[in-house]
């Protein structure tokens, strides 16, 4: 019988590469974090033809996953700590690998994503700092099955 749940956040764990390339080393992104949630950003490319009368023609030319973080910052936090070290960072300096699977089944995808400290959690009003960060993937993501634990 197919498992015929709605799919919650809470299901999934999202996992960043803080260790270079050569030698993975993925810490889960979880501790502190409130909201995550995805957007496609779609490219299109827009164009009337005098054959339809003018009419506006919208082709699709590219789609991009975003994933958006908000919560608290927690310092100390290997992979807080790491999204935020890349806040001056350019170019392929700012990415990372990363994996997002559901937690039971460990079905979910894997890829390059670059990195976009939004708030940094820095001198709050009150109480506790606010991080929030987006997380733009690069190319399409592959397809990912993490191994169940032994």
């Amino acid at each position: 019988m197919p498992d015929l749940r709605p799919a919650l956040a809470a299901d999934y764990l999202f996992e960043l590469n803080i260790a270079a390339e050569s030698a993975p080393g993925f810490a889960p992104l979880a501790r502190g974090i409130t909201a995550l949630s995805c957007k496609l950003v779609c490219s299109t490319s827009d164009k009337s033809y005098r054959s339809a009368g003018e009419a506006g023609h919208t082709c699709k030319t590219g789609v991009k996953r975003v994933f958006v973080f908000e919560g608290e910052r927690v310092t100390g936090d290997p992979a807080q700590d790491f999204v935020l070290s890349t806040l001056w960072r350019r170019g392929r300096a700012a990415e990372t690998s990363y994996r997002y699977y559901h937690k039971e089944r460990g079905e979910g995808e894997e890829g390059r994503v670059t990195l976009l400290p939004v708030e940094d959690g820095s001198f709050p009003r009150e109480g506790r700092g606010v991080i929030r960060f987006e997380m733009h993937v690069n190319g399409r993501p592959r397809s990912f099955v993490k191994a169940p634990a032994v």
